[in-house]
Parts: structure tokens; C-alpha cells; sequence
């Protein structure tokens, strides 16, 4: 997802303090499928291809079922959804979950970040790194006002509230 910085014109640059030749204004953030609770995709889907896993909960595509009607893709608020090229049917980020989690590994992203920036487990778990991580940092979530209720959470690099 691609957003503008913030910055205003003549003031300095929220993330950089520049003034001017700020190369700041805009960044990426990287958007996965936002595993949400109320998910829209899962709702629209008139095949039930787009489901959540009864074992983890993690919103998952049946290739089999998919019609390829795109309804999925549609309905996604984060355009976090796409049409595959291997399987020409839509899919979306599950964590690796047939692959690397039905192993007990981590997703790939998980185990290729060289900057440790992504952490992954179950936040209902108080035991688990993640939820122990998440009591004592500030988290966010993408567009909470869509009542989607996402899972995932952002901890943003300044402390909010301060």
C-alpha cells in the first residue's frame, strides 16, 4: 500500500526533518490479507472457495471451488487479493498454511525478513512471543473503521500517544 508521508509544505518532514529535497513523501507498507473476523471476501464468495481453515482460522482459498468470478478481489478493502498465474484462480496470503505451517515453520516472509520486522503466532495465546509483544507496544490496524475486525497488527516505529 503506497501513502503519502504527511508532510506539509514548508514545514519539516515528519520522518526526515528536511525542509526541502525531502525524498520522504511517500512510502510503501507492505499489505498482506488482513485475516479478518467479519471478512468480506469470505462473505461475497458464492462457491465457498474463499473460507477460513476450521483448524487455525486463517481466511484460505479453495482452488477447486473457485469459479474465478472475482467477487473475492472485489470485496477486499485492502487489495490484498489477486488472481494467481500458477492456478488462474484468485487466492491470497494464508501464512504459507499447506506449505510451511502445516510443517510447524514459519511463513516465508517470517523466515526471510533480514530485519526481523515481521513476528508471527497466535495473539490469543499469553504465553506466545506475539501476544507478550503485543501487551507491552503499541499496535495498529489497517482501516479499523470498515468493521472488517483484521488480525493483523502494525507496530508503528514512534510510540503512539506521545
Amino acid at each position: 500500500m503506497e501513502q503519502q508521508s504527511g508532510a506539509v509544505e514548508g514545514q519539516p518532514c515528519p520522518h526526515c526533518g528536511k525542509t526541502t529535497g525531502c525524498g520522504c513523501e511517500r512510502k510503501f507498507v507492505r499489505v498482506s490479507c488482513q485475516q479478518c473476523k467479519n471478512a468480506p471476501c469470505v462473505t461475497v464468495c458464492p462457491t465457498g472457495a474463499a473460507m477460513r481453515d476450521p483448524k487455525t482460522g486463517i481466511v484460505t482459498m479453495d482452488a477447486g471451488k473457485c469459479a474465478g468470478c472475482k467477487y473475492c478481489i472485489g470485496a477486499c478493502p485492502y487489495n490484498a487479493r489477486f488472481i494467481n498465474t500458477d492456478t488462474d484462480v484468485a487466492d491470497n496470503c494464508d501464512f504459507c498454511l499447506n506449505s510451511k505451517l502445516a510443517k510447524g515453520e514459519l511463513p516465508a516472509c517470517v523466515q526471510q525478513c533480514k530485519y526481523d520486522a515481521l513476528v508471527f503466532g497466535d495473539a490469543n495465546d499469553p504465553n506466545s512471543f506475539v501476544s507478550k509483544l503485543l501487551a507491552v507496544k503499541d499496535s495498529v490496524r489497517v482501516k479499523p473503521h470498515f468493521g472488517t475486525e483484521p488480525s493483523l497488527r502494525y507496530i508503528p516505529v514512534v510510540k503512539l500517544g506521545v
